[in-house]
């Protein structure tokens, strides 16, 4: 099984209906199943994820998100140790030329150390960091539509 790191803008694609990506987010995800992917998330990228749906969206969909993170065989839930925010926290001074949120850094040393190369995302800033991510979807296919 192939392992790829989701990101929060994936899930919250795939939970919020009214997200403009939300057809591409469930395309994507149902085609990733199939080759019966595990999507890794932090636990940074729960929170974020469970936060922004329970205050943007239902405190509804933030538990199903949560329920199906915590029973799913497809998902896995890595916490990051100190060590990996240590170096996050570098990261982000290093990348002072770049508007980088500290969870983002957080996703990019743990993909690092997972030596995981692909990513389910619409955030480009996993490009932006010139670290080799494989970005699913191509950019190209959600640039144009925009986020809220």
């Amino acid at each position: 099984m192939k392992r790829l790191f989701v990101d929060t803008s994936a899930w919250i694609a795939i939970y919020d209906e009214s997200d403009s990506l939300h057809e591409i987010a469930l395309e994507w995800k149902e085609s990733l199943l199939s080759e019966k992917a595990i999507f890794v998330l932090s636990n940074h990228m729960f929170d974020e994820t469970a936060t922004f749906l329970n205050v943007k969206v239902s405190n509804k969909l933030a538990v199903a998100f949560g329920d199906m993170v915590e029973e799913s065989i497809f998902v896995e839930m890595v916490h990051c140790s100190p060590e990996f925010e240590r170096e996050a926290w570098t990261l982000l001074k290093r990348y002072k030329d770049k508007p980088l949120s500290f969870t983002d850094c957080t996703s990019f040393v743990l993909m690092k150390e997972m030596q995981l190369k692909r990513v389910f995302t619409f955030d480009d800033d996993f490009e932006k960091v010139g670290m080799g991510f494989e970005i699913i979807p191509p950019v190209s296919l959600w640039k144009k539509k925009g986020r809220r």
